[in-house]
């Protein structure tokens, strides 16, 4: 993905009978980086990159911004509204609204305030785990400590930044994290709320079809990528199945929706047992589901021009699109003959149309806030352009004034010694006799050729007035007496 790679990757896993050990979700992180990375002695702290892992050192405070910014920012939005802002953008698009309706059937708002505060209601099973590597584009290293967490402590990680800026002292810069994966073993949903007001603002639309999928155990597997802008990259695959489970005691899944239904179903299979003498151990069919989400994107260089080119290239796109729906809203708007579409058939077919058209306004107002945002950043690289120019002008004034102090010097102190001493070190027949290849010479030799330089640069400096005076020199006497009232005045 370019030489700075930031993936981020979540794993939610199957439905388990059995309590979580440690061990598994450590063997579960090794076998994932074994993929991505390879991997050195199981003790080392570095391992070797072969660009799967890129670093991102260099980030300009604008990047900095992107990628710490937080979509759902429950300061911003509420703890009350979390779920359902995530999911639609407060918007009312009918299948986001319906995708929020059905995550917030299983996840709850009011469960943000668990987290942070700490509830006793929070699960003590440690079922989490994050992984975070940084790289300097050759080895990548660990950070933190790589053991399984909480769903509090998930959270309270989470809100960590990623990427920092260089200390303003010139101490050293904390290490960016590069890579992370976040692995959930059968995620409640305090955990996929703590995901959701952790996302950051570019892993939105990934994780908002990715959470639809999971709890609404729908089948997936799909590729996206988006060459333009910040380049991205998303594998994501859903894989609902049933695990056949012969058990003494009827597994239950401790996850429950709204209405106090489990999460995922368990089937109980014990007719197929027909006239069969009754066994102490029951069959029964669980509902499990495993879902995958990687998500990648890549970082412009300081010097690359891409994001500016993708710029021009929205903001023209986006003055097409708007004036082809403005223009398809005023024809609908327009339309004269709706009195005739009394018919049932016709009727429900108005009703689909408004709804269709609905959905056109609400993305034509999208599209208006995104035009918005361009002109917003044109007009902040404009602004920043323009106190680049005055930094730059400063900068060349004083690389000016410089430059002249140091040919002033050069000139009125290095340039007379060197040639008093060029003078004197000549052959004694051509020195005259006055001035003799001694010590005492060179000391009032120096100080004559200081004090000829001086004059000669006094006289070019202004040698428009001595031209003048040459020339005419009544007019130039004239010019002087009319300079000297003008001063009295």
């Amino acid at each position: 993905m370019g030489h700075k790679t930031t993936p981020k990757r979540h794993k939610l896993s199957l439905l388990k009978r059995k309590g979580i050990k440690e061990d598994k979700l450590l063997q579960l992180v090794d076998y994932i980086n074994s993929q991505i990375i390879a991997k050195g002695p199981a003790d080392s702290e570095g391992t070797k990159d072969y660009k799967g892992l890129g670093q991102s050192s260099e980030l300009t405070m604008g990047m900095l911004e992107i990628l710490n910014d937080i979509y759902a920012n429950p300061a911003k939005v509420g703890p009350r509204d979390l779920v359902d802002w995530f999911m639609t953008n407060g918007g009312k698009e009918p299948r986001r609204r319906y995708q929020a309706e059905v995550v917030n059937h299983f996840c709850h708002s009011s469960e943000l305030q668990d987290l942070q505060s700490s509830s006793s209601h929070l699960s003590s099973k440690r079922s989490c785990l994050i992984d975070d590597r940084t790289s300097n584009g050759i080895v990548s290293t660990r950070l933190g400590q790589r053991k399984p967490l909480t769903s509090h402590e998930m959270y309270s990680r989470l809100l960590e930044k990623r990427f920092h800026e260089p200390p303003s002292n010139g101490g050293p810069k904390r290490p960016n994290t590069d890579r992370r994966l976040v692995f959930i073993m059968n995620p409640d949903s305090h955990a996929l709320v703590g995901v959701m007001a952790t996302a950051p603002r570019y892993q939105k639309n990934a994780l908002i079809h990715f959470l639809f999928s999971y709890i609404a155990s729908q089948p997936y597997i799909g590729v996206l990528s988006k060459p333009q802008g910040l380049v991205t990259y998303e594998l994501s695959f859903h894989l609902p199945f049933y695990s056949w489970k012969l058990t003494h005691r009827e597994p239950r899944d401790i996850r429950l929706r709204r209405d106090g239904s489990p999460l995922r179903k368990v089937e109980d299979m014990s007719c197929l047992r027909g006239d069969s003498p009754k066994a102490p151990a029951m069959d029964y069919l669980c509902q499990a589901q495993i879902a995958v989400d990687e998500f990648d994107f890549a970082l412009a260089s300081k010097e690359s021009q891409e994001p500016l080119a993708w710029l021009r290239h929205a903001r023209r796109k986006l003055i097409e699109l708007v004036v082809c729906l403005e223009t398809t809203i005023d024809c609908w708007d327009n339309f004269t003959y709706p009195d005739h579409m009394q018919t049932r058939y016709g009727r429900q077919s108005m009703v689909s149309i408004e709804q269709t058209f609905a959905e056109v306004r609400n993305c034509l107002k999208e599209l208006y806030n995104i035009r918005t945002l361009c002109d917003e950043h044109e007009r902040t690289l404009n602004l920043h352009n323009i106190d680049e120019q005055y930094r730059i002008s400063r900068m060349q004034a004083q690389v000016a004034e410089n430059t002249q102090v140091l040919s002033c010097f050069l000139l009125y102190v290095v340039s007379p010694i060197t040639l008093a001493a060029a003078i004197l070190s000549m052959q004694e027949e051509a020195i005259p006799d006055f001035l003799g290849p001694t010590k005492l010479s060179f000391f009032l030799l120096t100080p004559m050729l200081i004090l000829l330089v001086s004059l000669v640069a006094r006289l070019v400096q202004h040698w428009d007035k001595v031209q003048l005076y040459m020339s005419h020199p009544g007019n130039w006497v004239q010019a002087r007496k009319r300079d000297v009232n003008i001063g009295i005045v």
